[in-house]
């Protein structure tokens, strides 16, 4: 989703090329997400020069624009593992798997049960008036890292939080969407408010928002996120692949 979105979407991100009119080799860096890799990974060049362009070209841009410390390769074949082990070795990254979800309707009840909120605390759409309230920063910066605006996230994508008075202290939006498809993220901003039940009743109201617009939720977490992979159960989703990512320190 976050791929396709930076290519059809009225997402951030920029895609970079070794040829601009007869491209063999690509990488699309999808903001907040990662980089993907596609074409050949066989590619003459690439080990030699692929470290220095993400030094000197994705470090810098990734840093203005959000302030990133870190740089995650995506490979989403497996003949790009041997040319990223050998291009980054130098920097000794870690590797892990993301795991890719999709959604069954079948699988989550016409009216689930949602856990019971603490007191104070309601669910809300996410809207202008909440985007635009001082005391949501917090939310308005986790949706900038994916959308240019917040005009245009209310334009395309759907999302759900969890408010004490007019504070957003759990949030489940679309991080990234193209046509009725969106990928889906969860936040919780307040510490003492986590293991709460905050997180499962907002994604679960995100999940049915979607549902009841006619749009598809897609899901995706590392697999070491245990919590995220029960929460993903919980709300219908269903194991479909896994792709490979490098992960290093600026």
């Amino acid at each position: 989703m976050p791929l396709q979105g930076v290519l059809a979407g009225p997402h951030r991100g920029h895609v970079h090329v070794d040829n601009p009119t007869n491209p063999s080799v690509a990488v699309v860096s999808a903001t907040g997400i990662g980089a993907y890799f596609l074409g050949d990974a066989h590619h003459s060049r690439l080990r030699q020069h692929l470290d220095d362009f993400v030094e000197h070209t994705l470090k810098p841009r990734d840093q203005a624009e959000i302030g990133a410390e870190c740089f995650i390769g995506i490979a989403l074949h497996e003949a790009w593992y041997p040319t990223l082990e050998a291009a980054f070795a130098p920097r000794e990254p870690e590797w892990g798997h993301y795991r890719l979800f999709r959604f069954e309707p079948g699988r989550l009840p016409l009216q689930p049960r949602l856990p019971i909120l603490p007191d104070g605390c309601r669910p809300l759409r996410i809207d202008r008036a909440m985007l635009c309230h001082p005391d949501n920063a917090a939310l308005r910066r986790d949706l900038l890292e994916f959308w240019p605006d917040c005009a245009t996230f209310l334009a395309h994508g759907i999302g759900y939080a969890i408010c004490h008075g007019a504070h957003a202290v759990s949030a489940c939006f679309s991080c990234y969407a193209v046509g009725r498809h969106h990928e889906l993220a969860v936040r919780t901003y307040l510490p003492q408010l986590r293991r709460r039940g905050l997180a499962t009743h907002v994604a679960l109201s995100c999940v049915l928002q979607a549902r009841n617009t006619r749009c598809i939720p897609h899901w995706s977490t590392e697999d070491d996120n245990h919590a995220s992979l029960r929460l993903a159960e919980r709300c219908g989703f269903v194991f479909e692949r896994r792709v490979r990512y490098c992960e290093f320190d600026y």
